[in-house]
């Protein structure tokens, strides 16, 4: 009798305890739960707020969303590049549809990062004319809870390339922005020159194309062909290079447009994977030719830019915290005087080089290569 009274016992206590755990682990889902729908609410009243600043043309309070006094300046800062660029370019804002991916949210106590993309559908005006674009960008985000409440304490993204986590441990990251932002303001005239001279030759000559953008050989469209393959992944025969695979993508592209490979262009070699090495190789031997466009120069022509490019050529990027070029990308269409140009690091096909680099300040400088195929 003594023995039934024991096991009856134990087996009363063990629903107790599995019970009480299953509270325990339900909480804590609830808790980060809650936290996770607290934390995109956050975000998306910030992305909503960019886009109340570039509808109304008016620097909004940021307070209620970061604490982060370098963040607000720097948010405030590329709020008046834009507006002052739109203004110069007589550009409106009507509408902006907006779609955030989230694709991973990490909480540590009070810390949180948030991995998402932003899709953009804007409906705007430039000089009465009614122009439709759409943008994606990579944002990498951190957060810190303070009193219960999460405010962004810090937003990494680029709109070419996917967003480096190692920021995350810079401290010096959001004053090299706010020096490149300044500097941007302080030649906003010469940016909205170079804006106006790309968009006016554009609007202006829409129906019109040089010889090199009629009839695309078989080799550049062979170029293009890989390039639409595998912008959004990994030829398999290649290395990858994660977020520095931008020059071993476009060197792979000519490859198989027929540009052959040699003692000093092959696979994984620095000319195959560097952006100044590729650069050099294609510039000499009779291989290409290289035209550089100073977006922040009031004498720039890169209104010439449509008409000079071609399928299959190639362009590459200065960063304004640079003085090399840092990035690389090929042409892959143009499309309504506009430069389209597809990549990896990050993947992009037929993105807007009027949207993502002429109205960009972080970029100050871009280089047409010209490929001989």
């Amino acid at each position: 009798m003594k023995k039934f009274k024991i096991k009856l016992l134990t087996l009363t206590i063990l629903p107790m305890v599995l019970m009480s755990s299953t509270t325990i682990f339900a909480s804590t889902n609830n808790n980060y739960q809650n936290s996770d729908n607290e934390i995109k609410t956050v975000i998306n009243t910030y992305v909503s707020r960019n886009i109340d600043v570039l509808k109304s043309s008016k620097l909004l309070n940021y307070n209620d969303i970061t604490k982060n006094t370098d963040l607000n300046k720097y948010i405030n800062l590329d709020n008046k590049f834009k507006i002052s660029l739109n203004k110069g370019t007589n550009t409106k804002i009507k509408n902006d549809i907006y779609k955030i991916n989230y694709s991973k949210i990490n909480i540590i106590n009070n810390q949180a990062t948030v991995n998402l993309e932003l899709n953009q559908n804007i409906d705007k005006v430039r000089n009465s004319k009614e122009i439709t674009s759409n943008s994606d960008e990579y944002h990498l985000i951190s957060l810190k809870k303070y009193n219960n409440k999460w405010y962004i304490d810090l937003d990494i993204s680029d709109s070419l390339k996917n967003p480096d986590s190692s920021i995350l441990n810079n401290p010096n990251y959001l004053k090299s922005e706010i020096d490149g932002v300044q500097n941007a303001l302080a030649k906003i005239n010469n940016r909205i020159n170079v804006a106006n001279s790309y968009y006016d030759s554009n609007l202006t000559n829409r129906k019109v194309r040089s010889p090199r953008n009629i009839s695309p050989d078989t080799r550049r469209a062979n170029a293009v062909a890989y390039a639409k393959q595998w912008w959004n992944s990994h030829n398999p025969d290649y290395s990858n290079y994660d977020n520095d695979d931008c020059t071993n993508f476009v060197s792979q592209c000519l490859f198989y447009g027929g540009m052959p490979q040699d003692s000093t262009w092959y696979k994984d070699s620095t000319s195959w994977i560097n952006v100044e090495s590729f650069a050099n190789y294609f510039t000499q031997g009779g291989r290409g030719n290289s035209l550089e466009f100073d977006l922040y120069s009031s004498n720039s022509n890169i209104g010439v830019l449509p008409f000079l490019a071609k399928k299959g050529d190639v362009l590459q990027l200065k960063y304004s915290n640079s003085n090399d070029y840092g990035h690389t990308i090929m042409v892959s269409s143009i499309s309504n005087g506009d430069v389209k140009y597809t990549g990896h690091s990050k993947a992009r096909f037929d993105a807007s080089t009027e949207d993502n680099i002429i109205s960009n300040w972080e970029y100050k400088a871009l280089r047409l290569i010209q490929i001989n195929y």
